[in-house]
Formats: structure tokens, sequence, C-alpha cells
């Protein structure tokens, strides 16, 4: 990815230099060859190389988030080798910009950590969760386990060293076998090459609920990507939260009783779009942090069934909004079909 972004900025320099004219051609390089310096700073350790990657990136052109993040987690793996540093530079790069010309293909990796595991981190801890910014990356920031021997992290400690243990296994190499570390989305994060796979892990199960035509959610995915008001911002924010409610299920308890939790999980996050003509961020962050809420019970469900005992109210139908005045042509239509055929409209 480093090395096509150069390839393209050479070639984009080249272009406007050739719209130069030969006086301003001659004027730039004199400058390049007489004005300009280039500095070279060696460093004798990768701990300093990435503090000075840090102070250096504090002042100018603001770096995304996910960009410190990723200079933090490679200085943790200070006792990794540079192959697995490589390979987590590697796959994180390419998420940053997937090749959308491909079918299938997730969204970036900033839209899933900002719009999803940032939110769910935040919202399951109770705290407002509406914008994923430089100035909270501490949520992605957890305990190296190469460092310290806290109590808390006796146990992340040893089920980090049995998934290491299976996989250098060589039997495991032989019949090609390799056992996932069995994340969940709101763990202490482990720093390092656990975070890059971390993010990776979730990457792919976005791809596998909300891509790849899970058949437990074809129905649902089917009216949410075709009633006539999808494309309002508020309904994009319903949207996220839906799909946090159904990521979160789905890392609790994966396929069991999947269909039926996120039938739950539907009306639970539409039923505010249909009560409300504006929909706002706040009122999602609000929503989906209060103690007692679905997320919460989610979080704290031992079985499935405690989830699909979580009531949501019934709506109105004298209170739905997003409806034109003569009630011809609603922009909340086929949500409200779902909503009655599941006995939610009274």
């Amino acid at each position: 990815m480093t090395r096509e972004n150069l390839q393209h900025n050479a070639a984009v320099i080249e272009s406007r230099v050739r719209q130069l004219s030969e006086a301003d051609r001659e004027e730039l390089i004199h400058f390049v060859l007489h004005d300009c310096e280039l500095i070279t700073v060696t460093l004798d350790s990768l701990s300093e190389a990435f503090q000075f990657f840090d102070s250096q990136n504090a002042r100018g052109k603001v770096l995304e988030p996910y960009d410190l993040l990723k200079a933090f987690h490679l200085r943790e793996m200070a006792n990794n080798t540079e192959e697995e540093r490589t390979l987590c530079v590697e796959q994180w790069e390419n998420s940053v910009s997937p090749d959308h010309t491909q079918k299938n293909m997730p969204p970036s990796l900033h839209t899933i950590m900002s719009d999803y595991l940032f939110r769910l981190r935040c919202w399951s801890a109770g705290k407002p969760g509406q914008w994923f910014s430089r100035h909270n990356v501490d949520v992605f920031k957890g305990v190296n386990l190469d460092q310290k021997n806290y109590p808390f992290a006796a146990v992340m400690r040893t089920l980090d060293y049995q998934v290491d243990q299976y996989n250098l296994d060589p039997v495991r190499r032989w019949d090609q076998q390799v056992m996932s570390y069995p994340f969940q989305v709101d763990q202490t994060m482990l720093n390092g090459k656990r975070f890059f796979e971390y993010i990776q892990y979730y990457i792919k199960t976005y791809k596998t609920l909300f891509i790849d035509d899970k058949p437990e959610l074809q129905k649902l995915m089917k009216i949410i990507n075709n009633y006539k008001g999808r494309s309002r911002k508020g309904d994009h924010y319903v949207r996220n939260l839906f799909f946090c409610a159904v990521m979160q299920y789905y890392d609790r308890f994966g396929d069991e009783e999947l269909e039926k939790a996120a039938l739950l999980c539907f009306v639970w996050s539409y039923r505010i779009r249909l009560e409300q003509n504006r929909m706002v961020i706040e009122s999602i962050d609000n929503h989906a942090r209060t103690l007692g809420e679905l997320l919460y019970v989610i979080r704290h469900a031992l079985h499935p069934q405690e989830v699909l005992a979580f009531p949501v109210a019934p709506v109105l139908n004298k209170n739905i909004k997003g409806t034109n005045l003569d009630n011809k042509n609603p922009e909340v239509n086929g949500l409200v079909e779902q909503f009655e055929e599941m006995g939610y409209i009274q």
C-alpha cells in the first residue's frame, strides 16, 4: 500500500510539473536544488522512533486516530519479530482503503473502528460514543502482557499463551488448523499484535453478518436497504445502532437464536425512528448507553433467552412519524409493515 501511494504521488507530481511553463519549471528546479534541505533523523531504538513519530505528528496536519493507534501498537510489539510487525502493517493498510472494485468488501477500517467498535466499547461502559477522534484513542489501548504482571491480566496471559502454543504446535501446522484468539468486543484491549488481530477479527465479523447474505438476517437487511427514507442522515444513525446491537449479540452467542435476536434488535432500534421526525446522533447515543437498555442486557446475559425476554413497547399508530401529510407516500414504508407483522403497532 505504501509503495502504491509513492507511485501514485510521483505520477501526480510529474503530471503537474509538465503543466508548468518553462520559466516556472526552471524556478522550481532552482528552489529544490538550492533552497531546500533534506534532514535525516537516525534513532537507536524502535521505542525512540515511535516517540519521535508521536511528537512530530502532534503539530501540523492532524493525523487520523487510527494512524496514532497503529504507531502505538507497533511500538508495543518490540518483542515480536519483524515478520509479525510487517504482516500487521500490511493487513492494516489494506483495511484503511479496501478495494471496493471487488464485490462484497467491508467498509474501511476507519468506519469499522469509529461507527462500530468505538461505539460498542463506549456504550457497553455506559459512556458517550458519538464521535471517534484522536482525543479518545485510549478506548483502544489496554495492557501489554509482556511488560506488566498485574493479577487481573493473569487469565488473559494464560489464554494468550495457550493460543500461541496451539498455533506453534507442529501437528497443527501439518493439518493447517489455526486457533483464533477468542475476542470479545468490549474486552480489555491487549496491546500489540492482539490489537491488530482484534480489528481484523471484527472486520470479518461485519462482513459475515451484513455483507455475505447471512440467512438469519436476509429479510431484515432487505427491508432496511430498501425503504424510502433509508438515505437520510438520521436513518444512517439508526441503521448503525441496529448493526451494533446485532454485532454485540453475535459476539456473545453466535448463531444461537440469532434470527429472533435480530428481530428484537430491529424493533428496539427502529422504534425510535418511527416515533421521531428528526433523528440526531445524540438521541441514538443516549438510547444505546442507558442502563438497562438492550445493549446492557446483551452484555450481561448468560443465555440467549435472557436477551429475547427483553421487553419493547409497541408503537402507537398515531405516533408514527416520517410520513407526508396525505399519508400516501410514507418515508418509513417497509418499516411499518414489518412492525405490524411482528405485532408492534397498536
